[in-house]
């Protein structure tokens, strides 16, 4: 039979129940305990354990068999153990129960040691104390430690500078740089190649070894190929299993061999008897020395000396070895150009007679004849001809261009002498035709413009006995004076005019002396100086007017 409390039930002891007390509504119990089993909110309502702030204890085991929501803090003082997975918030922290895998999402801080069998597998992590891995570590590409980076195929640092201390490196593979400071002795057991390589005197770059320094080796030196750009010394045998290649000089002792060639001082000889130059030019600035020479043929582009004479078969060409001279049989043809520094002939010479032409001297060099040169017949010049000193003689024919230099006798030209320069003369000196001394011409001259005597008592003289002469009267005057009579006749007006001054006729007329005015013979007017030089002035004057009264006779 159920017994229903309608109010508070309040027990002062203990209450011991027969069977399991079901509860239905809220339930409130400061202080429980059970010998038994105890099901809380079987119909699923909320159980709270403990008021806010204060501590539930469990005295046995908490079997939960469900999941636990936690509103706050689970404080664990003792050992936990935990059957099943293990999660916080989800994902934030899990643990695998049947791997043991333990996945942080956050930070793992870790304040003391911590041994790691496995693998650690994580993000961000921060140890302040030491890492000891038994096993070994793995980390992604651009890792770092203190200022160390490790990357892919590289292991940097942010000083710039990586110390090994003591140790030894060693690596199969290549050791590939920028410039390297090796402050002790480099040993390398195999080839050692670089870039550039220098132990601060001397330097290797792409196989050139340069600087002020000896390369010492105790046994072979061998290489692939081994190019010296200074003197190399070898105190030993050089052995060179293919071929030897030598851009500078070869410096070796005299009596060296190559082949059967044997080359010593002042002399290369072949253990043959003969050495071939095949079809190579031979060029020597010094002396050919030999024996009796037989040759097919002899061409020399250059000079020939020869210490003895020269004959060929016999007397057809011959040149004295003591004096020089050169006696040709034949005749001398040369059919192409021809070049001599220097030529000497006591006897006639022809050149171009095949009217070829003759270039004496090259372009800017001068040629000297020591004799006369003759030239028979015209000589075209293709630029100026310079004469820095005197040409003496007559100069005959035609002068096309400037002459420059002194010339001394005539100048004679069968032609016209024409100058087209137009400068006009201001002065005795600036003229296109200057000369420093007197004109002589045969001929008429023809001016077409100004004739200007400049020199003071000038006179213009004219007749075969310069009888009639204009002279400038050494003022500003002009003297018209004539040996005969003077006649002027003039077609048209004769005016006689002076601007200041009188105009005198027969100043100067004697007794028996008459001025006449009139065509003579016929009407004229006679003035006779009378023989009292009172009487002689005769006036005529005008004294007023146009009437014939008007003219005074005094």
């Amino acid at each position: 039979v159920m017994t229903t409390v309608k109010g508070t039930l309040n027990v002062d002891e203990a209450v011991t129940l027969d069977s399991t007390l079901d509860v239905t509504g809220d339930t409130s119990v400061s202080t429980f305990d059970s010998t038994g089993a105890t099901s809380l909110a079987t119909g699923s309502g909320a159980v709270n354990v403990a008021s806010s702030g204060a501590v539930t204890t469990v005295k046995g085991t908490l079997n939960v068999d469900e999941a636990v929501t936690l509103d706050t803090t689970l404080d664990v003082t003792g050992a936990t153990g935990i059957d099943g997975n293990f999660d916080v918030n989800t994902n934030k922290f899990t643990v695998a129960s049947a791997s043991g895998n333990t996945a942080v999402a956050g930070t793992l801080s870790v304040e003391g040691a911590s041994t790691l069998s496995g693998t650690l597998a994580s993000g961000a992590q921060t140890v302040t104390g030491n890492i000891t891995a038994s096993g070994t570590l793995s980390a992604a590409t651009g890792s770092t430690i203190g200022n160390l980076t490790l990357a892919n195929g590289s292991i940097t640092d942010s000083s710039g500078t990586i110390s090994f201390g003591n140790e030894n490196i060693t690596t199969t593979g290549t050791l590939a740089s920028g410039a390297q400071t090796v402050t002790g002795t480099v040993t390398a057991s195999g080839a050692v190649t670089g870039a550039s390589l220098t132990d601060g005197i001397a330097t290797l770059t792409e196989g050139a070894l340069t600087g002020a320094t000896n390369i010492t080796a105790s046994g072979t030196v061998q290489a692939e190929q081994l190019t010296s750009t200074d003197d190399a010394t070898i105190t030993d045998d050089l052995s060179v299993g293919g071929n030897a290649a030598v851009t500078g000089t070869l410096s070796a002792a005299t009596g060296s061999t190559i082949g059967n060639l044997t080359l010593a001082n002042g002399s290369i000889t072949d253990s043959s008897g003969a050495i071939s130059f095949g079809d190579e030019n031979i060029t020597t600035t010094g002396t050919i020395s030999s024996g009796a020479s037989a040759l097919s043929s002899l061409t020399v582009s250059g000079a020939t000396a020869l210490n003895g004479g020269l004959s060929m078969d016999t007397n057809k060409f011959t040149v004295a070895d003591t004096s020089g001279n050169t006696a040709i049989a034949g005749t001398l043809d040369v059919t192409g150009d021809t070049s001599v520094s220097t030529f000497d002939s006591s006897g006639a010479t022809s050149l171009a007679t095949g009217g070829g032409v003759v270039n004496v001297a090259s372009t800017g060099v001068m040629t000297t004849v020591k004799g006369t040169l003759n030239v028979d017949e015209a000589v075209t010049l293709d630029t100026t001809l310079d004469v820095s000193g005197v040409i003496t003689g007559n100069v005959i024919g035609n002068v096309t261009g400037d002459v420059t230099g002194n010339l001394t006798g005539n100048v004679t030209a069968s032609g016209r002498i024409i100058t087209d320069d137009s400068t006009d003369a201001t002065s005795t000196t600036d003229g296109s035709i200057q000369t420093d001394g007197g004109l002589s011409v045969v001929k008429d001259i023809v001016v077409g413009d100004d004739i200007k005597l400049l020199s003071d008592s000038a006179i213009l003289s004219l007749g075969s006995g310069s009888d009639v002469t204009i002279a400038h009267n050494g003022s500003t005057g002009l003297d018209l004076d004539s040996a005969g009579g003077i006649d002027v006749d003039a077609v048209g007006s004769l005016t006689l005019d002076s601007a200041a001054g009188s105009i005198t006729m027969g100043a100067t007329l004697a007794d028996g002396q008459n001025l006449k005015l009139g065509k003579n013979g016929a009407v004229e007017v006679i003035i006779s100086p009378h023989s009292t030089a009172a009487n002689e002035k005769y006036s005529v004057t005008n004294t007023a007017g146009t009437a014939n009264d008007a003219i005074a006779l005094t």
